[in-house]
């Protein structure tokens, strides 16, 4: 049995093109505007995460600080860059800036707790005379081994 001929589907509308895809960023249809990437928020991401992670080892932390200092400058100069139309990025200028300041203030305490441990430790009378005795050209085996005997009394 043969089967009647089909009518063929009807014409898409307008011409024969979809409607474009509505989008939230665009309520009239279209693709969504593309924004710029900015170079300096990504800088001071990466900087600021940089420095947080070196801000905890002792004496690298002065690198720490650098970095931080070049994170805070640059998620201030990202956040600056996001008032143009057309550029994001904002978020990261912000986390940049946020961990950079962390790494900073973390880097300076780090430092300032090796400082005092070493002004403590010089302050020790044991330590002095062995420097003193160091310093005059004894022998360091010497001195090392009576600094010990002299800590191993004490405890």
């Amino acid at each position: 049995m043969s089967q009647p001929p089909q009518a063929p589907p009807p014409p898409p509308p307008s011409g024969g093109q979809l409607p474009p895809p509505q989008s939230w960023d665009d309520p009239g249809g279209g693709p969504p505007a593309q924004q710029q990437s900015n170079g300096l928020a990504i800088a001071a991401l990466v900087c600021g995460i940089i420095a947080l992670l070196l801000s905890w080892i002792p004496f690298v932390n002065l690198l720490a600080l650098v970095l931080g200092i070049a994170a805070v400058a640059t998620g201030i100069g990202g956040i600056r860059r996001t008032r143009t139309a057309g550029v994001g990025g904002k978020g990261l200028a912000v986390g940049g800036l946020v961990t950079g300041i962390i790494a900073i203030l973390l880097s300076l305490l780090i430092l300032v707790l090796v400082i005092v441990g070493f002004a403590g430790a010089f302050n020790d009378p044991d330590v002095r005379d062995s420097l003193d005795r160091l310093m005059e050209g004894e022998d360091p085996e010497n001195v090392f081994e009576d600094l010990e005997q002299e800590l191993e009394r004490q405890n």
